[in-house]
């Protein structure tokens, strides 16, 4: 099993967030023992944006092996025109999450997030699973 990980997932682990840090390391753990991890340059440029250090970045993909997963020209292209056709019907959900999930689509079996914004942009094909989800199966 292939999981992409969404960029809240990991600020949750680095900011040591009281409500979900715990919960989300271990849905990282359990993801690992079930396959491996793969992220998005998007997902990098997040939490680099948010003050994570890219040496902290590549440490921890460098730690669990994550596969840094490239953005192909067709993903691109289609999370673009998917943007566009939702926001033109008066949705805001960002490009970024459209190039995560797009990402997610090709790349993995399911998307590790705690956004649940993810379930209502209709990409096709993508599966979302929350940290509690993971913990419950």
């Amino acid at each position: 099993m292939i999981t992409a990980v969404d960029t809240n997932i990991f600020l949750d682990i680095w900011l040591n967030d009281s409500e979900f840090a715990e919960e989300s390391q271990k849905a990282i753990d359990a993801c690992l023992e079930e396959g491996s991890l793969v992220v998005s340059p998007v997902v990098v440029a997040e939490l680099v944006a948010h003050s994570v250090s890219e040496q902290r970045v590549r440490a921890l993909v460098d730690a669990l092996d994550i596969e840094l997963t490239p953005i192909v020209w067709e993903e691109a292209s289609a999370a673009g025109a998917l943007w566009g056709q939702r926001r033109g019907q008066g949705r805001s959900r960002i490009l970024p999450d459209y190039l995560i999930a797009a990402g997610a689509v090709r790349a993995a079996d399911r998307l590790l997030t705690r956004d649940v914004g993810f379930t209502r942009i209709d990409v096709p094909g993508l599966v979302v699973i929350s940290p509690r989800e993971v913990l419950a199966s």
